[in-house]
């Protein structure tokens, strides 16, 4: 999926439209392997508690 959005952006185009369900999937593998590397609450403190992040390499994931 982001292959899609990296060709787009590169050549000025518009990403194409696709199923809503693959940036879904992307998303969830995304966070899998955010999870599998960080921990589950170096996660949630990424995503909701900035404040209370001390792992400053959760994201971006790939």
């Amino acid at each position: 999926m982001s292959e899609f959005d990296d060709l787009a952006v590169s050549t000025g185009q518009t990403r194409p439209t696709t199923d809503p369900l693959g940036p879904a999937i992307v998303i969830e593998i995304c966070i899998d392997i955010a999870r599998h590397r960080h921990g589950d609450w170096n996660i949630l403190y990424a995503l909701a508690r900035a404040e209370r992040s001390t792992d400053t390499s959760v994201f971006p994931v790939l």
